[in-house]
């Protein structure tokens, strides 16, 4: 929602740095060389303090970026590490299964570099239960690695139960829970106005808002959608490495409705489509409309 909003906040003195703004592109380009430091500093087991030396650099980078504002909000899901079951950087022999390992220097390196420019810093941490965030995290796995990887969520959540994820989650929590300028906030007040609305409060303002929930990008991936997906994978184009946001659609198109619909750049000629749309059918996984 904020990121919808950024022109108002702007017009109130409020900075906004995300990766869905208007800056979005030098925004991607910032964390991939962020994320560079921090998986060398992770991978080669630096202390809290060298790690934090690091990062300074890359978030006083960022924080220029609203210089000519009275305040900043800086919204990245991300921003802690990468999220689990994925790979780090898209290597595909390195994936994630510790969560936000090097948080404590993260927090410290940007409390450093904004408490140098701003009286009053604070974060907010969006909590969820595991059972929620592990569903999540799967579909934007699933959403993000499908042409390579195509595998059923409890097998996922088992690969990453097995590897620790669940020690390394509450580990997380433990240690942000005694951190005094941190407050966290429950999943459930993220889904309308309500953290919104106290950011704003936070920083004297107040506007009206406008709100774009429907377009959240792992709300489309229904538990059909993605059995249909699971179904479907053998037949994919072999070269196709990622998707984009829009070839998602095309094979949501083409797996939740009848109509005709052309996807030959993701499963290969119209005769594979074609068997594609026969197999699904045969197994009664397409609906019918």
């Amino acid at each position: 929602m904020l990121a919808k909003n950024e022109q108002g906040l702007n017009s109130k003195g409020v900075g906004f740095i995300c990766q869905w703004a208007s800056n979005r592109k030098k925004h991607l380009e910032w964390r991939g060389k962020y994320y560079r430091d921090l998986r060398k500093g992770i991978n080669d087991g630096l202390d809290i303090a060298d790690l934090v030396n690091n990062l300074r650099p890359h978030f006083r980078h960022l924080i220029s970026w609203a210089d000519s504002y009275n305040d900043i909000i800086i919204s990245d899901e991300n921003i802690l590490g990468w999220p689990l079951g994925h790979y780090i950087l898209d290597n595909k022999n390195q994936q994630n299964f510790a969560f936000y390992p090097a948080a404590q220097a993260v927090f410290r390196a940007l409390r450093l570099e904004l408490s140098a420019i701003y009286d009053d810093v604070s974060f907010c941490v969006i909590n969820r239960k595991w059972e929620q965030l592990s569903k999540s995290i799967y579909k934007d796995w699933l959403r993000k690695y499908f042409p390579l990887h195509c595998e059923s969520e409890g097998k996922f959540i088992s690969l990453l139960e097995s590897s620790g994820s669940i020690e390394s989650f509450n580990d997380f929590w433990n240690q942000v829970l005694g951190l005094h300028d941190v407050t966290i906030i429950p999943y459930s007040k993220t889904v309308n106005q309500t953290m919104t609305i106290d950011l704003c409060g936070r920083l004297g303002i107040s506007m009206d808002f406008q709100d774009d929930y429907s377009k959240t990008l792992n709300a489309s991936f229904s538990d059909d959608f993605v059995e249909k997906l699971i179904v479907l994978h053998p037949f994919l184009n072999s070269d196709k490495e990622r998707y984009s946001e829009s070839e998602i659609r095309t094979l949501k198109r083409v797996l939740c409705s009848n109509a005709p619909s052309s996807c030959e750049i993701l499963i290969g000629p119209k005769e594979v489509e074609d068997k594609t749309r026969s197999l699904i059918k045969s197994q009664n996984i397409l609906e019918a409309k």
